[in-house]
């Protein structure tokens, strides 16, 4: 197992407030939520024992261990709809039993992608409107973002305006590349991240960090008067600001097998310092930094009146990059479906289409779009899609829009075959309703909602019939048509 400490500031402050907790025995009491990761991949096996399986095995250790006077909450994301990038769920609030949070563990099942910065949005919020004092984030995860979300940028804000925040993040079975993209919380915030490979390294590196929570003290009782630090605790604290790596030899408190990693941790920390995620698109940066209200990091935010403003945080406010892209279905990975979109953006209110903002013919189009609720209107072909969205935070998103259509191929086998009609049962065999129409003597493949249909071909007096179908999304169904 490798541990690494922050390389920015936040790292700074950290390894000062690690330092006073371990030399001068000052702790507060400390707020925690639990973010596990419940995507596909934890389904992957480690000495044939689904991750999963591992992961709530250590869980459950942590619990075991856990001291009740710390509350503690637990986020799950990717466990409930196996395309959605907002499936995200607080399972169970801070200061729920142990038994609680048990049932809980023990009940998710993994099943899709990894949006990683929303649970994390919702992890930090959850602490942000209880008004917790010391709040800690635990990231539990085998894999990185794949919401198209930048998690790094969401690190970067919480830690300059929240600095009582720590996230700890344990990488579980990760692969390099994907270390530098998770690893930018624990450097953006002050706290550690660990890199386990084996269910052994998972369980101490969770015992780990529930040892650091339990130490460290409130931000606000940082740095006790210097007067008490003895020469040898001042030569420590020169050299872990010197560094800001955690020699082996500050930490008594730790187990052996951590104090050695912490005191060979170069690579990882050089890892982290190049990781491309760190360095925020400049247009991204502006455009959060824009957006945020900048206030006392206990008070909430302010309106332009200086009023504060209830469970409020710093991102939710200002405008937001907000791209879309379309999958045939949610089983499939985005593609370009169609050559000539027209996509409509409409303000909703309620559940009505209200104003029109904006009309684009982008294959992909990239809006900045304040706080709100919107409908986007995609015409293209034969085929008409109304999404609804909302815009809750600053942060950049991603939305892949899954279409639920299959193509129709249609053969035609003489070639005075003048019109092809394709009917579609939506209310029932006996009363087919007319989807689509194309003519000309020629094949076709067309694309259609999920269905039954009946396919025919019409040639002057005459016509032939095929089907019925069935259009299934993400799959192609052919219908041969002969007219004799």
């Amino acid at each position: 197992m490798e541990i690494a400490g922050g390389t920015g500031n936040q790292g700074v402050k950290y390894l000062i407030t690690l330092f006073f907790a371990v030399f001068f025995g000052i702790s507060a009491r400390a707020e925690t939520v639990l973010v596990l990761d419940a995507s596909n991949s934890m389904w992957g096996e480690i000495d044939q024992v689904p991750k999963i399986n591992l992961a709530k095995d250590a869980v459950s250790g942590l619990l075991d261990e856990w001291d009740l006077e710390q509350p503690l909450g637990l986020v799950a994301y990717g466990h409930r709809d196996a395309r959605s990038c907002g499936d995200s769920e607080l399972l169970v609030q801070p200061g729920a039993s142990i038994r609680a949070l048990k049932r809980a563990t023990n009940s998710i099942f993994p099943l899709g992608r990894t949006p990683l910065t929303d649970a994390m949005m919702m992890a930090s919020k959850t602490l942000l409107q209880d008004g917790f004092t010391n709040p800690n984030v635990i990231l539990l995860t085998d894999g990185a973002e794949n919401c198209g979300r930048d998690l790094c940028a969401f690190a970067e804000i919480l830690g300059d305006n929240r600095p009582d925040f720590r996230v700890h993040v344990v990488g579980f079975d990760l692969n390099k590349e994907e270390r530098g993209d998770l690893f930018c919380l624990a450097d953006q915030t002050g706290g550690l991240g660990f890199i386990a490979d084996t269910p052994s390294e998972l369980r101490a590196a969770l015992h780990e960090v529930r040892r650091l929570i339990k130490q460290r003290k409130s931000k606000w009782a940082l740095g006790p008067n210097t007067e008490d630090i003895t020469p040898a605790g001042e030569e420590a604290l020169r050299s872990l600001l010197a560094t800001h790596v955690i020699p082996a030899s500050t930490l008594p408190a730790l187990t052996p097998q951590v104090a050695k990693a912490a005191s060979a941790n170069a690579e990882f920390d050089d890892l982290n310092r190049r990781a491309p995620s760190r360095l925020l698109q400049e247009r991204s940066r502006e455009t959060v930094a824009q957006s945020l209200i900048v206030t006392d990091s206990l008070a909430g935010a302010t309106d332009a009146e200086g009023e504060t403003i209830d469970n409020a945080s710093v991102f939710s406010f200002g405008s937001a990059k907000v791209s879309f892209q379309l999958s045939l279905s949610q089983d499939l990975e985005p593609t370009e479906v169609f050559d000539r979109p027209v996509w409509s953006l409409y303000a909703r209110e309620g559940q009505a289409r209200g104003r029109q903002i904006l009309q684009t013919r982008a294959r992909i189009p990239s809006l900045e779009l304040p706080l709100g609720d919107y409908f986007m209107v995609l015409e293209a072909e034969h085929i008409r899609f109304n999404y609804g969205f909302t815009v809750q935070d600053t942060l950049p998103d991603e939305h892949v829009i899954p279409l639920n259509l299959g193509y129709l191929e249609i053969h035609v086998e003489n070639q005075d075959v003048l019109d092809v009609l394709a009917f579609r049962f939506e209310r029932g065999p006996d009363n087919p309703s007319l989807e689509v129409e194309v003519r000309g003597p020629w094949s076709h493949s067309i694309l259609l909602p999920e269905g039954t249909y009946i396919v025919q071909g019409r040639m002057q007096d005459r016509r032939s019939t095929v089907g019925p179908l069935q259009i299934m999304a993400g799959k192609t169904t052919s219908a041969s048509v002969l007219v004799q």
